[in-house]
């Protein structure tokens, strides 16, 4: 079935146990796998080789700036403090999506002239509080 984009949602909570609060100022949501490769070749090969690698994995979102926003200012505080937290992303209410611990990676904040004020964030996994990222449960 075809779903639309505002459908997916994205939960936060404490690292360490699967995030619950829902995060309702979100506006683009990404949750990009970059699957690399890794060199398998030997001297006795002509051809490089190649067998699969890790997966490079994140969340990336922006929101628009609220000093009154609990979920902002969560994330916003995490990003300054490198502390772990739960995030949960699903495709739609009842979807599949990433549920593990995450390190903000990435927090820009945008003043331009002549909008509102929005954050960017971005999130890539850890294991840090003892949970390993599930990609699509």
């Amino acid at each position: 079935m075809k779903r639309m984009s505002l459908e997916a949602k994205l939960y936060y909570g404490a690292a360490g146990s699967t995030a619950t609060t829902l995060a309702n100022n979100v506006r683009d949501l990404n949750s990009p796998i970059d699957p690399t490769k890794a060199d398998i070749s030997d001297r006795g090969s002509r051809i490089a080789l190649y067998g699969p690698g890790q997966v490079e994995a994140s969340i990336s979102w922006d929101s628009n700036w609220s000093d009154s926003d609990a979920f902002v200012q969560a994330i916003y505080a995490a990003a300054l403090t490198g502390t772990p937290v739960a995030l949960r992303t699903k495709d739609f209410v009842n979807g599949k999506g990433w549920d593990g611990d995450f390190i903000i990676s990435k927090s820009d904040k945008k003043e331009p002239l002549k909008e509102g004020q929005k954050i960017d964030f971005e999130a890539v996994p850890t294991d840090l509080a003892g949970r390993y990222p599930q990609p699509y449960v």
